[in-house]
């Protein structure tokens, strides 16, 4: 037995607790020893262990030295980016790790993320608890970006759904001068675009991101896109969302996204069973009757596509559609 049996051993998905207790105890320097890829032991085992036994060895190496939870692999990672970025993270091992290191959150791994940037883009798979922590701890981390110039509040809103109201609240109340929401990725977006392109966007989100920066709504996105434009083309527009949008930016509705189409044409040409299509419709028309007349990138107006639409349009949409 030596100090290398000890990385093998934290390597292995199979290994017994009681064999790594077993090293552990007879080589308990090995915290501090490197194998060639540069991790600890520590580095493996929450990379790779799973369920109560990272748990248990976790606790057991950091109850000896919590010295161990600062040293860098040689990719400058330390144990608490290899816990969050990992296939099956450990809410303990991550609270465990914070505790024990928590300057941590502060560094940087190899992708340039902080520790709150990979948690987040796991979607929703560490709890709000620990996001909590992570933000309590170092509130700094709200405003850094990633090396696609994603701030955490950009891999909230992109990566998570069930999550995604808790933590993107958060993520604004430790950002008191809202500078997250306003900051655009590598590809030109703000978070409000990211959130109503998300495939299914939650719309307590989008609602709360407008009110934090409700001139947001008047930003092109990396497509030429306002946030109305792509609020009205995804999966099952939200009447109150739009009609916020439309509230606080009614210019938008004569704003044509790169295809060519008002809100009004995406809106009505949108095949989802939508709540209030009707009102939205009138709305719409009220704040700007010359969209009756605007064509489509395929030539049709308004009342073409929504004819086309059949059932989905009723009678008293098509009549609002039939005002002039």
């Amino acid at each position: 037995m030596c100090i290398r049996d000890s990385h093998n051993a934290c390597e292995r998905k199979s290994t017994p607790l009681e064999i790594i207790r077993a090293i552990f105890r007879a080589y308990p320097r090995c915290l501090s020893t490197k194998d060639k890829d540069g991790n600890t032991p520590l580095h493996s085992a929450v990379e790779t262990l799973s369920g109560n036994t990272v748990e248990q060895v976790v606790n057991m190496f950091l109850d000896e030295s919590t010295k161990c939870a600062a040293i860098e692999d040689k990719d400058g990672n330390m144990a608490l980016h290899s816990a969050c970025e990992c296939d099956k993270p450990s809410s303990k091992v991550i609270l465990r790790l914070i505790q024990a290191n928590p300057k941590a959150l502060e560094k940087r791994d190899k992708e340039k993320n902080l520790p709150l940037h990979s948690a987040l883009e796991l979607g929703d798979v560490i709890e709000p608890d620990v996001i909590k922590v992570m933000i309590d701890t170092y509130p700094g981390a709200v405003k850094i970006k990633d090396k696609e110039k994603n701030t955490p509040l950009h891999s909230a809103v992109e990566n998570m759904r069930k999550f995604a109201s808790a933590v993107v609240d958060m993520l604004l109340k430790a950002d008191p001068g809202n500078y997250a929401v306003k900051q655009r990725d590598t590809e030109g977006n703000l978070a409000i675009h990211s959130a109503c392109e998300h495939p299914r966007p939650t719309n307590d989100v989008i609602l709360r991101l407008i009110e934090h920066y409700p001139d947001g709504l008047k930003q092109k996105d990396k497509d030429g896109n306002l946030a109305i434009h792509s609020a009205c083309e995804n999966n099952a527009p939200n009447d109150k969302v739009i009609l916020k949008m439309i509230d606080l930016y009614p210019d938008s509705l004569r704003r044509k996204d790169k295809d060519g189409n008002t809100p009004l044409h995406s809106f009505i040409e949108n095949p989802s069973q939508i709540n209030n299509r009707e009102k939205v419709i009138g709305v719409m028309v009220k704040e700007y009757e010359g969209a009756l007349a605007e064509k489509d990138r395929d030539k049709n107006l308004p009342i073409h596509s929504a004819l086309a639409q059949g059932k989905k349009i009723s009678i008293e949409g098509i009549k609002a559609l039939l005002v002039n």
